[in-house]
């Protein structure tokens, strides 16, 4: 009965570790996504001074 039991509660531990990995899991998502935003926000911002500087020459 105590070795079901230890197996028991090592399996609630486990389920404990992969719902933290989730979470951990969802920051490292949100992490990423969040530079992904930030570079293509980089890259409208380089795209719109590239157009103003094109623009500009062509004047």
């Amino acid at each position: 009965m105590s070795p079901f039991r230890r197996t028991t509660a090592f399996a609630r531990d486990m389920g404990k570790g992969s719902a933290k990995g989730r979470g951990a899991d969802g920051a490292l998502r949100q992490a990423l996504a969040r530079r992904r935003l930030e570079e293509r926000r980089e890259a409208q911002m380089l795209k719109q001074q590239l157009h103003d500087v094109f623009s500009d020459d062509g004047h």
